[in-house]
């Protein structure tokens, strides 16, 4: 009778044990699937970023004249940008003689808010500021959302700014 009791006892840890590995396996896999979407979605941010930059920094070279910054979509790309769907428009800055670029990165044509929004000063370079302003619409101030402000008497750091 004590021999019955034994095996019994040795498949219910058996038992344990197969559920234990199960579930540790199941929460592996879990965490596996979850990480490779992050690498997956930090890839194609990284991609959009690298799109913005190079748009940008063609602008800036003077390869695309300024005057093409009040046009919106900037039509097919080149691999491999070809899967975004870029917008870039500019208007008149603060500063003389410079304009306020931004370069708006879409996952694809059909996106409503740009995966990425670059903001960057260009000198002018004798473009049309006056048509760049009237053609400049806001479409990309939904996706950034509204700036984080500090206020002078702001007792962020224990304290009173001086």
């Amino acid at each position: 009778m004590i021999h019955r009791h034994r095996r019994g006892g040795l498949l219910l840890e058996t038992l344990l044990a197969l559920g234990l590995f199960v579930a540790t396996g199941s929460l592996v896999l879990r965490v596996m699937t979850d990480c490779t979407r992050a690498v997956r979605r930090a890839e194609g941010l990284a991609g959009a970023v690298d799109c913005a930059r190079s748009i940008m920094a063609e602008f800036d070279a003077g390869l695309r004249p300024i005057g093409d910054l009040g046009e919106g979509d900037l039509g097919e790309l080149p691999p491999p940008w070809d899967v975004f769907r870029v917008e870039a428009r500019g208007r008149r800055s603060d500063f003389e003689g410079l304009v306020l670029a931004e370069v708006g990165v879409y996952d694809d044509v059909d996106a409503e808010r740009p995966r990425f929004v670059l903001r960057q000063l260009l000198p002018a370079r004798g473009a049309d500021l006056d048509a760049l302003d009237a053609a400049f619409e806001d479409r990309f101030d939904d996706a950034l959302g509204e700036p984080f402000e500090i206020e002078a008497e702001s007792d962020l750091f224990g304290g009173a700014a001086p």
